[in-house]
């Protein structure tokens, strides 16, 4: 197995290492009983006053958003192996990290969910560990992940991937085509315009960081007199920076 490949498997486990316990900290608060006055509260929000309210069109959203995902990883066997190695490790170890944000934020400040159909299907008497399976691999769905946005952090991924890595032609396309979603996801009352907003600036944040953690490599890597080269990315996902050499 090349290293670029281990890189890679690497990132993939760190992903749903890290998808899986951002699910952990949702069933936290998944069943915990509400106040009787704030039960069936829902914050007041501009866009859900101005833009329209689309009923019955969660299935219209995750069709749009499975779209984007498809079109991104399909570009990616246009490129040679090692930069699709490259692009794939870089957009894993984003989403994982996003997710251990989300997880932690969603424990911290649970929000009244503004979706009113939503309806998770778990059993809380199940074993939490295996809840958390479910929802994993998206047989089941919890209700009260609400802030921030999973939804903009799949979009915002898909832009910043295409625009690092693709035509500009290709990012403007995935531009417009996002902020539609973005749109669809606030009207279908999925999310709060905020969290949105904060699923868009903490995803953007987070793949510059790791781009620039993969900049600083490449310039100590040059400045090595080691005579083994590292991986394209990061060997070591959850610590790009303080990874030991080889």
């Amino acid at each position: 197995m090349t290293p670029q490949m281990t890189a890679t498997l690497l990132s993939l486990a760190y992903f749903f290492g890290c998808a899986y316990i951002m699910v952990l900290f949702q069933l936290s608060i998944e069943f915990k009983e509400e106040e009787p006055e704030n039960s069936n509260h829902i914050l007041g929000d501009v866009l859900f006053d101005v833009l329209p309210y689309i009923k019955n069109s969660e299935k219209l959203v995750e069709i749009l958003i499975n779209v984007a995902l498809l079109y991104t990883l399909g570009r990616l066997f246009t490129f040679p192996a090692s930069k699709r190695h490259e692009i794939l490790q870089h957009a894993l170890t984003t989403a994982g990290t996003v997710y251990l944000f989300r997880g932690v934020t969603l424990a911290l400040t649970p929000l009244p969910n503004p979706f009113p159909n939503c309806e998770s299907g778990l059993h809380p008497e199940n074993p939490m560990m295996f809840n958390a399976l479910l929802v994993v691999l998206k047989l089941k769905r919890t209700c009260k992940d609400v802030l921030f946005s999973g939804h903009a952090m799949s979009l915002t991924l898909c832009i910043l991937v295409v625009h690092k890595y693709y035509t500009k032609s290709e990012f403007i396309g995935m531009g417009v085509y996002c902020c539609i979603g973005y749109l669809l996801v606030v009207a279908t009352k999925f999310h709060y315009s905020v969290d949105v907003e904060l699923g868009i600036v903490i995803t953007v944040l987070v793949f510059l960081m790791l781009d620039a953690f993969r900049t600083l490599r490449h310039v100590e890597n040059k400045k090595s007199s080691s005579q083994h080269d590292l991986p394209v990315y990061i060997t070591k996902p959850c610590m790009p920076i303080i990874e030991p050499e080889l």
